[in-house]
């Protein structure tokens, strides 16, 4: 391979899919939960789900009476939380949970921390597949190289035995 192929080969930073991975982080976020979650990771090996805690945009409070979901709406409003669309939720008797979207300077700072881990986590994806690109590409080389000094080496066998040959013949021949 020549240096301007292996170039081509190694894969590069591609703004859009970094774009599109962000993209993908923000509705994660916007379609999460703020708190505990019971599902919130999973055993890569059993498969059963972990319990921890999520950072979400949207997150419920629970009112004790019905009565009380005016004044909560108003208290949560004016800490800058908007209504979600799920808005009122009855529980059981007169409680009610209210979803609201936290507040656009929490949700920022958030998504900030975000954008960081997923370029960080790309940036390292790309570094490894670079790295495995390389390493199979010294293996293969490798392989080359040694196959190419071992066809050398039995041709340089095939020689010496040939010459070693013609010589004793010629020994023998004269020596008669």
């Amino acid at each position: 391979m020549t240096a301007t192929t292996q170039a081509t080969v190694l894969r590069k930073f591609n703004k859009a899919e970094l774009a599109s991975r962000k993209d993908a982080a923000k509705d994660k976020l916007y379609n999460t939960q703020d708190g505990y979650d019971q599902f919130a990771s999973f055993d890569p090996k059993t498969g059963r789900a972990i319990a921890g805690m999520v950072k979400g945009a949207y997150t419920r409070f629970i009112v004790d009476y019905m009565t009380e979901i005016l004044k909560t709406y108003l208290a949560k409003i004016e800490l800058g939380y908007t209504l979600h669309e799920l808005e009122v939720q009855p529980l059981t008797g007169h409680s009610a949970e209210i979803y609201f979207y936290r507040p656009q300077a929490e949700i920022d700072a958030a998504l900030e921390g975000i954008y960081e881990q997923v370029a960080q986590a790309y940036a390292a994806e790309i570094e490894s597949e670079n790295e495995a690109i390389v390493a199979d590409t010294v293996a293969k080389r490798k392989v080359q190289v040694l196959k190419e000094r071992e066809e050398a080496a039995k041709a340089a066998d095939e020689a010496l035995e040939a010459e070693l040959d013609a010589e004793v013949r010629a020994e023998l021949k004269g020596g008669k």
